[in-house]
């Protein structure tokens, strides 16, 4: 049940097409743009989004709460900080200080449109996300049986028997299987908040996921779909069907694989799945991450400066490797010790506010959220995770809505 804000039909129609276009332009942003790859859709519909932002605000008294504050505060110190630590190193890129200006109008522009209608925010990014959702299984299916990819996709250089990985609309296979569980993550945190149980649509779209997460070559998002279908599915006897059917599709993939290898190559997609040496290369990643601390006062190296760090050290272990594929250790390296310290204790207060507010499975979300975030390469720029945490926020306050007046929910 969503509880109404009183609004014209004209501002709410507006409100959902802004919104949906930030999450549409936010699942791959760099592919759709108009003539140059600088004039991206997403940039045009953020200008939009501001602008409806401001209309928003002068017209209506909107509070903004001091955990939505605190985000927009924190956002605004790593901006500031982070752009200081550029300039001072003379290391400072142009497209990423206008990336990283854009990220920060993005995100303030999220929390506003949040505190304006958190049901409506609610309803519009769920939705969204399913219809997204589903368009990138399906491309997914075109692209392990074609092997075609769009031009930003790292498949294109692989060898042909890996030409199968699907990528949809992101560079690499991770980015795809990470916005796929955050998806499924975001439906666990919906259903638990409602108290509404799992229906038919999401097991379809966990089957198809873990598939999809398969060929990705994705081990970690595999286990943490794994997670939260055990999280999700109440009962072990409901988790273990839906475990064997997913293993049912994999074992018809296979079957497929067998019979004819112009599809894929089967052994390809195994030795990929199980590899070790990812593991080696990113612990490897992670000290080398941890050990930037000792460099450079702990101030970080600046705007989207790991790969120059990573560069600088040229680790034989990293094997050319220059992405943190963790968005704390992300964090460390450009914005230094204190920015990073600063943040944990951001998630600390909000998880504190969950737990006050009786909703323990939150910070949950929020721990595996950041977990998540580990299998992509490079999180900095990645613009889905940061809509999903405002989403967590806005379920966390729609539940205190729910219990501080005693509104029945239907399940």
């Amino acid at each position: 049940m969503f509880i109404g804000k009183r609004t014209t039909l004209s501002e709410n129609s507006i409100y959902i097409l802004v919104l949906v276009s930030l999450i549409i332009g936010a699942f791959g942003a760099q592919n759709f743009y108009i003539l140059i790859p600088k004039l991206q859709i997403f940039r045009f519909s953020l200008l939009l989004s501001f602008i409806f932002m401001i209309f928003l605000i002068k017209k209506y008294k909107i509070y903004i709460s001091n955990i939505s504050k605190a985000i927009i505060i924190f956002f605004t110190i790593q901006y500031v900080w982070t752009t200081e630590v550029s300039i001072f190193l003379t290391t400072i890129n142009v497209d990423n200080f206008f990336n990283f200006t854009v990220l920060l109008l993005f995100i303030i522009n999220l929390v506003f449109l949040m505190e304006y209608n958190k049901e409506l925010f609610i309803e519009t990014f769920l939705k969204t996300s399913i219809v997204m959702f589903i368009i990138s299984i399906l491309i997914s299916i075109l692209e392990i049986i074609t092997h075609h990819h769009l031009s930003s996709s790292i498949t294109n250089h692989y060898d042909k028997q890996l030409a199968y990985v699907p990528t949809v609309f992101y560079g690499n296979p991770n980015q795809l299987a990470l916005i796929l569980t955050l998806i499924l993550l975001f439906l666990f945190a919906y259903f638990k908040t409602f108290k509404k149980e799992p229906n038919y649509l999401f097991y379809i779209m966990f089957v198809s996921a873990m598939v999809v997460t398969f060929f990705a070559q994705s081990v970690l998002n595999s286990i943490l779909q794994l997670i939260i279908l055990l999280l999700i599915s109440i009962n072990l006897k409901k988790f273990f069907k839906i475990f064997f059917l997913s293993i049912f599709f994999l074992s018809s993939f296979a079957l497929l694989a067998i019979t004819s290898d112009k599809l894929f190559n089967l052994k390809y997609i195994i030795n990929g799945y199980l590899a070790g040496g990812s593991a080696r290369i990113r612990e490897a990643l992670y000290l080398d991450a941890i050990n930037s601390i000792n460099s450079n006062f702990s101030l970080g190296y600046g705007i989207n400066n790991s790969e120059f760090y990573y560069e600088l050290l040229n680790d034989p272990r990293t094997k050319g490797i220059v992405n943190p594929h963790n968005y704390l250790l992300e964090m460390l390296i450009n914005s230094g010790i204190y920015i990073t310290g600063l943040y944990i204790i951001l998630n600390i207060y909000i998880s504190f506010l969950f737990l006050k507010n009786k909703q323990p499975y939150l910070v949950l979300v929020l721990f595996l959220y950041h977990i998540i975030l580990i299998s992509g390469s490079s999180a900095l720029f990645g613009w889905y995770h940061y809509i999903f945490y405002i989403a967590i926020i806005a379920l966390y306050f729609i539940k205190k809505t729910i219990y501080e007046n005693n509104i029945p929910v239907k399940s």
